[in-house]
Protein backbone atom coordinates (compact mmCIF):
# COMPACT_ATOMS: atom_id res chain seq x y z
CA UNK A 1 0.00 0.00 0.00
CA UNK A 2 1.45 3.28 -0.68
CA UNK A 3 1.02 6.62 1.28
CA UNK A 4 -1.40 7.81 -0.98
CA UNK A 5 -3.49 4.94 -0.47
CA UNK A 6 -3.49 5.16 2.79
CA UNK A 7 -4.35 8.87 2.91
CA UNK A 8 -7.34 8.39 0.47
CA UNK A 9 -8.58 5.09 3.05
CA UNK A 10 -8.01 7.25 6.15
CA UNK A 11 -9.25 10.53 4.61
CA UNK A 12 -12.38 9.20 3.47
CA UNK A 13 -13.41 7.33 6.45
CA UNK A 14 -12.46 10.17 8.47
CA UNK A 15 -15.03 12.25 6.21
CA UNK A 16 -17.37 9.77 6.70
CA UNK A 17 -17.58 9.17 10.10
CA UNK A 18 -18.20 13.13 9.88
CA UNK A 19 -20.63 13.37 7.74
CA UNK A 20 -21.72 10.24 9.72
CA UNK A 21 -22.21 11.87 12.72
CA UNK A 22 -23.68 15.48 11.87
CA UNK A 23 -26.15 13.33 10.11
CA UNK A 24 -27.53 11.55 13.13
CA UNK A 25 -26.96 14.17 15.35
CA UNK A 26 -28.51 16.28 13.22
CA UNK A 27 -31.64 14.18 12.65
CA UNK A 28 -31.97 13.33 16.38
CA UNK A 29 -31.86 16.51 17.45
CA UNK A 30 -28.74 16.20 19.35
CA UNK A 31 -26.25 18.35 17.71
CA UNK A 32 -25.50 21.23 20.22
CA UNK A 33 -25.79 25.03 18.46
CA UNK A 34 -22.42 26.72 17.48
CA UNK A 35 -20.76 22.93 17.50
CA UNK A 36 -17.60 22.31 15.48
CA UNK A 37 -19.23 19.48 13.92
CA UNK A 38 -22.57 21.34 12.63
CA UNK A 39 -22.57 23.20 9.69
CA UNK A 40 -22.66 27.26 10.41
CA UNK A 41 -23.35 30.11 9.11
CA UNK A 42 -25.14 33.53 10.36
CA UNK A 43 -28.75 32.10 9.39
CA UNK A 44 -27.79 28.69 11.18
CA UNK A 45 -27.25 30.00 14.68
CA UNK A 46 -29.54 32.81 14.84
CA UNK A 47 -31.62 30.62 17.40
CA UNK A 48 -31.93 27.08 18.65
CA UNK A 49 -34.98 26.33 16.13
CA UNK A 50 -32.97 27.54 13.01
CA UNK A 51 -30.07 25.03 14.42
CA UNK A 52 -31.98 22.19 14.34
CA UNK A 53 -34.24 23.07 11.88
CA UNK A 54 -31.02 23.28 9.42
CA UNK A 55 -29.44 20.55 10.65
CA UNK A 56 -32.89 18.50 10.12
CA UNK A 57 -32.91 19.17 6.69
CA UNK A 58 -29.59 18.39 5.79
CA UNK A 59 -29.39 14.96 7.76
CA UNK A 60 -30.63 13.02 4.11
CA UNK A 61 -27.72 14.84 2.35
CA UNK A 62 -25.02 14.49 5.15
CA UNK A 63 -25.95 10.64 5.10
CA UNK A 64 -25.54 10.36 1.46
CA UNK A 65 -22.42 11.96 1.95
CA UNK A 66 -21.40 9.34 4.66
CA UNK A 67 -21.83 6.73 2.40
CA UNK A 68 -20.16 8.68 -0.58
CA UNK A 69 -16.91 9.10 1.58
CA UNK A 70 -17.45 5.10 2.58
CA UNK A 71 -17.63 4.13 -1.01
CA UNK A 72 -14.46 5.65 -1.74
CA UNK A 73 -12.53 4.22 0.93
CA UNK A 74 -13.18 1.19 0.29
CA UNK A 75 -12.05 1.94 -3.11
CA UNK A 76 -9.08 3.42 -2.22
CA UNK A 77 -8.00 0.32 -0.63
CA UNK A 78 -9.23 -2.09 -3.40
CA UNK A 79 -7.16 0.33 -5.86
CA UNK A 80 -4.30 -1.23 -4.28
CA UNK A 81 -4.88 -4.28 -5.35
CA UNK A 82 -5.12 -3.43 -8.63
CA UNK A 83 -1.32 -3.85 -9.30
CA UNK A 84 -0.27 -0.69 -11.92
CA UNK A 85 -4.27 0.11 -13.22
CA UNK A 86 -4.36 0.88 -9.39
CA UNK A 87 -2.72 4.15 -9.77
CA UNK A 88 -4.86 5.93 -12.10
CA UNK A 89 -7.69 4.19 -10.51
CA UNK A 90 -6.62 5.46 -7.05
CA UNK A 91 -6.01 9.21 -8.59
CA UNK A 92 -9.47 9.04 -10.19
CA UNK A 93 -11.45 8.20 -6.99
CA UNK A 94 -9.33 10.79 -5.06
CA UNK A 95 -10.50 13.37 -7.18
CA UNK A 96 -13.93 12.09 -7.70
CA UNK A 97 -14.01 11.83 -3.91
CA UNK A 98 -12.80 15.04 -2.92
CA UNK A 99 -15.02 17.08 -5.47
CA UNK A 100 -18.30 14.72 -4.67
CA UNK A 101 -17.75 15.64 -0.98
CA UNK A 102 -17.39 19.10 -1.20
CA UNK A 103 -20.28 19.68 -3.46
CA UNK A 104 -22.72 17.13 -0.87
CA UNK A 105 -21.16 19.30 2.29
CA UNK A 106 -21.92 22.53 0.74
CA UNK A 107 -25.60 21.10 -1.03
CA UNK A 108 -26.73 19.90 2.86
CA UNK A 109 -25.27 23.44 4.21
CA UNK A 110 -26.93 25.36 1.61
CA UNK A 111 -30.68 23.04 2.63
CA UNK A 112 -29.83 23.89 5.81
CA UNK A 113 -29.96 27.68 5.91
CA UNK A 114 -32.79 27.39 3.09
CA UNK A 115 -34.53 24.92 5.80
CA UNK A 116 -34.19 27.95 8.52
CA UNK A 117 -35.19 30.49 6.72
CA UNK A 118 -38.03 28.94 5.42
CA UNK A 119 -38.97 28.38 9.84
CA UNK A 120 -37.87 31.98 10.24
CA UNK A 121 -40.34 33.17 7.50
CA UNK A 122 -43.17 30.93 8.77
CA UNK A 123 -42.56 31.65 12.23
CA UNK A 124 -42.80 35.35 11.53
CA UNK A 125 -46.29 34.96 9.98
CA UNK A 126 -47.44 33.28 12.87
CA UNK A 127 -46.66 36.34 15.16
Amino acid sequence: MTTLTLTGVIGFAVIACVFGLVALKGRAGTLARGSGLGLHSAVLESSDNAWNTGHEAAWPIMAMACVVAVFHAVGCGLASLMGNDGEAFLHVLLISGIIVSLALGALARAAAINAAKRQAESDQAES
